[in-house]
């Protein structure tokens, strides 16, 4: 195919292609996160207890982990619109399935075969953002993506919120699974109609010549192969890192909904209500680590360093009210909001970790498997924290839980700038 597309075109094109990962990747979360908000109302119905939730959660965590590893090295190879209708279909009809399913025994199988079908997405969104856009706004589209796990927590909590109340937890995992087919159709029919501008945008056409912090690299040799990326000191640092942030990010994810239930003994719908309002914090923290990264010139972990900071010090009044057992609502308001930040830095830490740091592989081709291969580590790291933090609620109370949560923050700060001089090093190189 040999065109030239207008400067005006290619404006109208990349709005279209982040809109339409925004889609896919906002959709795909709604139909995952719905397990962790519908977990205390299925827990208090009697359908499944809390080990088998946390178990259902880790399996969960386990295949996504290996299917992100995978999937990371296929999409680097497949087409990335086969790669995220499949997946969102799949996942969909998963999805369909836990609703109707009146067998607990059979839930951690089902949600396994979620789990397969969401990891196909992140490698292959990240591979859209870095193909088929202009290279002047792979930086930009890479911190705006960050948006749609915010954004799918919020749909996935307000779907929560009215189907709790008026139709049960079986009813949110319907409606996440619809969102999850509906927008695989829109993906894969709206691509196919952006077919002229994505051949055009992936030949080269309309690159903007600039440098770019992240998308102008220099070459890296193709002969590099992933495994001896993985084994090197710099690599296994970021993984370290990736893997705390993994523990922390779906570990508060999966169990602050049944905390702030439990320990707070407020019902389940107002827990969905009052947690709809906390990823919209989320969606600053995204920005917050770019004004780190591009104000104030810092590099992926040390800007991942200052977000673990900041977490440490939130955690601390929250380790004092649970230890002190602080139930009142003062201590409920004041915890919501800590961890509310908490949560903030998390997805600031995440945005660094998963978006940027693969994407300085862009011109080695290895973008979708260093994204794949880092979230794989993640979600083995949050696989860890599943029935982990399932256990420590159990028997340790959720005092010990937090302080727990705290420790992690702590280990992933001292961690993060450890490897701060080893990844600068590394950069140069790239």
């Amino acid at each position: 195919m040999n065109v030239t597309i207008s400067k005006k075109q290619i404006d109208r094109g990349a709005r279209k292609v982040f809109l339409l990962c925004v889609l896919a990747y906002t959709a795909i979360y709604v139909g995952r996160k719905n397990f962790s908000v519908c977990l205390s109302a299925m827990i208090s119905e009697g359908f499944i207890d809390k080990v088998a939730g946390g178990a259902a959660g880790t399996a969960f965590l386990v295949v996504y982990a290996v299917g992100q590893f995978i999937n990371g090295m296929i999409s680097d190879r497949v087409s990335s619109s086969f790669m995220i209708t499949v997946g969102l279909l799949g996942a969909g009809a998963a999805n369909i399935s836990m609703a109707f399913n009146r067998f607990s025994q059979i839930v951690p199988v089902i949600w396994c075969i979620c789990g397969i079908f969401c990891s196909m997405l992140w490698s292959a969104v990240i591979k859209c953002i870095a193909q088929w856009l202009p290279s002047e706004r792979v930086e930009r589209a890479g911190v705006n993506l960050s948006v749609t796990v915010p954004l799918g927590s919020v749909i996935t909590y307000l779907i929560a919120t009215f189907s709790l109340r008026c139709a049960g937890w079986r009813t949110v995992f319907l409606i996440c699974g619809s969102v999850c087919i509906i927008s695989g159709f829109v993906f894969i029919f709206s691509v196919k109609h952006m077919a002229e501008y994505i051949e055009y945008i992936s030949r080269g056409g309309g690159e903007y010549r600039g440098k770019s912090d992240i998308s102008a690299s220099g070459t890296n040799s193709m002969s590099s192969g992933l495994i001896s990326l993985i084994f090197s000191f710099e690599m296994l640092l970021i993984i370290a890192s990736v893997m705390c942030n993994g523990v922390l990010k779906d570990g508060l994810d999966l169990w602050t909904p049944t905390f702030i239930s439990e320990y707070f003994e407020v019902s389940a719908s107002f827990t969905a209500l009052l947690m709809s309002l906390i990823p919209l914090l989320n969606v600053a923290g995204a920005y917050l680590s770019e004004f780190f990264y591009s104000k104030m010139h810092l590099d992926e972990m040390s800007v991942t360093a200052v977000m673990y900071g900041i977490a440490v010090l939130c955690f601390i009044p929250v380790c004092i009210f649970t230890a002190a057992g602080v139930t009142g609502v003062f201590g409920r308001w004041v915890s919501v909001i800590l961890l509310a930040f908490i949560m903030m830095t998390t997805t600031g830490a995440n945005t660094m970790l998963m978006t940027f740091i693969p994407l300085r592989y862009k011109r080695s081709g290895r973008v979708s498997g260093i994204s794949g291969m880092l979230n794989a580590f993640s979600y083995a790291g949050a696989a860890c924290s599943g029935i982990t933090v399932g256990l420590i609620s159990e028997y340790g109370g959720w005092s010990v839980t937090i302080l727990s949560f705290a420790a992690i923050s702590l280990l992933g700060a001292a961690i993060s700038a450890i490897c701060i001089r080893l990844w600068r090093g590394k950069i140069s190189t790239l």
